[in-house]
């Protein structure tokens, strides 16, 4: 199946699709894809339950020849049953449980070995009594016309920028976000630790901010999208009546994509829903302003220079 939207070519596996529509907002679209019904979603987006480890019991059935080495802390798994074509999946090569903030680096380098995509994390903790994999999902930049936004800088509103870094917010986008573009990644660490620091980070405390993120190159320049959550669920995931949508969005819903397998949940992605579900999830553009206003003394001071 070959969806053109806005001049961009998404080639998707129709062995998977259903149903396809665009929510159209004034400013940016979102894609709703519905899965066949006999398409079971851990084929699409893995969920793993809290006593199993999904990638384990991948490679348990299908052996070594599953994976490839990217380097010495990644394997790469070619996702060959998805809506997306060329999925790639970027695996921690053991499992984890506490923060490691050091994994932003890892998001960052693994979009320079993989220029033309975009790397997708939802997230760099989990509870205690999960065991998973640190995954990556690996897509090609034209599944989301939201890149070319940014690209072009039609929904960024810059807070910060000089010949070394820049850093700006969505816009008119009903959620935000912080857009960090450098040639340099280790500045944008040093800077995704300010903010993180400034979003209720608290070691002592072992309270971390929950951050959906999404990183990408540009020729010599990294670009990091980071969506700071209010909530991990909206409401709609709790209803029980026909109103429902029982979604947990993540980087790829923030990147402008829902895939469903439910022909109710599908229905039920309308501007309304989605407005609704993108408002409680995310910070504000006023909000998220006001987050950052004390980071800009420590970069006038060129602090991620150091």
């Amino acid at each position: 199946m070959l969806l053109k939207l806005e001049n961009i070519e998404s080639e998707f596996n129709t062995d998977y699709i259903e149903n396809y529509k665009l929510v159209k907002f004034d400013n940016f679209n979102v894609q709703v894809l519905k899965l066949f019904s006999q398409t079971e979603e851990n084929q699409i987006l893995q969920k793993v339950d809290l006593n199993n480890c999904s990638i384990c019991a991948r490679l348990d059935g299908k052996g070594e020849s599953y994976k490839r080495v990217l380097n010495d802390k990644y394997f790469i798994i070619n996702h060959l049953q998805s809506v997306f074509k060329n999925y790639v999946l970027a695996v921690d090569k053991t499992h984890f449980r506490k923060k490691d903030i050091e994994k932003v680096k890892n998001i960052l380098s693994i979009a320079q070995i993989y220029k033309g995509s975009v790397v997708l994390s939802d997230g760099i903790s989990f509870p205690d009594e999960v065991k998973r994999h640190f995954t990556l999902q690996i897509l090609n930049k034209d599944y989301f016309p939201f890149i070319n936004d940014i690209d072009s800088g039609v929904c960024l509103s810059s807070v910060f920028a000089d010949e070394n870094i820049e850093i700006s917010l969505l816009k008119k986008q009903i959620r935000s976000a912080f857009v960090i573009k450098s040639k340099n990644y280790q500045w944008i660490f040093n800077v995704y630790l300010e903010l993180e620091k400034l979003l209720g980070r608290s070691y002592s405390l072992s309270k971390y901010p929950y951050i959906n993120y999404c990183s990408y190159c540009n020729n010599d320049e990294y670009v990091l999208v980071i969506f700071p959550r209010v909530v991990q669920k909206p409401v709609q995931y709790y209803d029980s009546s026909p109103g429902k949508i029982k979604i947990f969005p993540g980087a790829l819903e923030l990147m402008g994509m829902f895939i469903v397998n439910d022909s109710l949940y599908f229905n039920n992605l309308t501007e309304e829903s989605v407005k609704s579900i993108y408002e409680q999830i995310s910070y504000s553009f006023s909000s998220l302003t006001d987050i950052f206003k004390p980071l800009l003394p420590k970069l006038t001071e060129a602090f991620y220079l150091e």
